[in-house]
């Protein structure tokens, strides 16, 4: 299957100093990325995940970055959040040998799933052309290999037919790709959110988002220290759904929506929706997945089952799903 990300955009950032410049900046190991071998598709790369942070360590946008060579890279993100990185990183950069692709429209996005488990998938990629880029997406996904694949827009429609016919993907909503990276504990925000959530918040530092080896960036020293010297005090988890009664199928449109415990007797919200997907794969399986922080101490305990949003369809009940590093949360909190 394949899915048209057109809630997403992608730049190009290249130059001399490019690789370095991005060490500096993003929260992940840039060096970790292996060197794409001469320009076939079939040595393709690990995506990355990462965060860019503001000074005080709030994350100003969650992050895939994809290395072409050690001066070029690709690096996708939410379409509303992709003006502000390009931004900020006009003002770092300095007098830096680094440039930005002039327009985050120039590039189209697609993502595979190769739910069969077909051994010789990969292979199938040599079929794209070098103006083609595609890269290895998979972490904790259990429903089949993840791919990205970033592509100009005047090369789309070819693309598209080598997907459909010689790859023979059929076209899924974007929101489905939303679930698996939902399921993965990948916590995508927009604009509504960006500049007030910690990294250890969102789980960062529990999805290989955040590298603690490195040097410095913006916000590390906030970071380090929440991590070395503290505990957090707000985690995410999934929560679940066999319904689907909030009426935004994705994170379009996101607004910070209030969750609720039916043992907090006073009304207060225990946490906030920061992410969320409608849609049922197969028709008995759940059909809304999203990921909330929480405060961990207004919660009756990590393992509670009964939550709550309210909508304008009224009260929404959610349950708590199980994320792959869910038991490291509980254990952490325990001591």
């Amino acid at each position: 299957m394949y899915f048209d990300l057109t809630n997403f955009a992608c730049i190009r950032i290249y130059g001399a100093d490019c690789q370095k410049f991005l060490q500096s900046q993003l929260t992940n190991d840039i060096y970790l990325l292996e060197k794409t071998k001469g320009q076939s598709t079939t040595a393709m790369n690990q995506s990355q995940l990462t965060a860019y942070c503001n000074p005080k360590g709030r994350v100003i946008s969650l992050m895939k970055i994809f290395r072409k060579s050690d001066d070029e890279y690709f690096i996708v993100a939410p379409l509303s959040l992709m003006s502000t990185i390009k931004k900020r990183f006009t003002i770092y950069k300095l007098r830096a040998d680094v440039h930005l692709s002039e327009e985050s429209e120039e590039y189209q996005i697609f993502a595979i799933v190769d739910e069969h488990g077909d051994k010789k998938f990969d292979s199938k990629f040599e079929k794209f052309g070098t103006e083609v880029f595609m890269f290895s997406d998979s972490f904790y996904n259990s429903q089949g290999k993840k791919y990205i694949l970033i592509t100009r827009k005047q090369h789309s429609e070819t693309v598209l037919t080598t997907i459909t016919q010689k790859l023979q993907c059929n076209n899924k909503p974007e929101s489905l790709w939303l679930t698996f990276e939902i399921r993965e504990g990948t916590p995508w925000f927009t604009s509504e959110l960006t500049e007030t959530l910690l990294p250890q918040q969102i789980n960062l530092d529990l999805i290989q988002a955040v590298s603690f080896e490195k040097g410095c960036y913006p916000g590390q020293e906030i970071v380090a220290r929440m991590h070395y010297l503290g505990k957090p005090k707000r985690r995410s988890f999934l929560l679940v759904s066999l319904g689907s009664q909030l009426e935004e199928p994705t994170l379009i449109n996101e607004r910070p929506i209030k969750v609720y415990s039916k043992y907090i007797p006073d009304d207060e919200e225990v946490g906030s929706l920061i992410t969320f997907s409608n849609y049922a794969f197969r028709g008995n399986e759940l059909k809304f997945y999203g990921l909330g922080e929480f405060d961990l101490n207004r919660m009756a305990s990590l393992e509670d089952n009964s939550f709550f949003i309210k909508s304008s369809r009224g009260v929404f009940d959610l349950t708590l799903g199980t994320l792959p590093f869910q038991n490291k949360i509980i254990t952490d909190n325990k001591r």
